[in-house]
């Protein structure tokens, strides 16, 4: 291993040793914990609605809205 690699992995390491490089780092893993958490929570909620294929089904021009018959 090299000088090089070497400074940079000791440097690395002090950074993950501050407190506020742990402090973000917990941050991030609780945000990435609740967004799963809420993720999870949204499909089980979407899993009793019915998909609707062939004849039945549409392709929306917009997402948030149903087309129109006259269209």
């Amino acid at each position: 291993m090299s000088v090089t690699m070497l400074i940079f992995y000791a440097t690395e390491g002090s950074l993950l040793q501050t407190k506020l490089c742990l402090l973000t780092q917990q941050h991030r893993i609780e945000l990435k914990t609740i967004w799963v958490n809420k993720f999870a929570a949204a499909m089980v909620r979407m899993g009793p609605i019915g998909v609707v294929t062939g004849q039945a089904g549409e392709i929306r021009v917009n997402c948030r809205v149903i087309n129109s018959k006259n269209a």
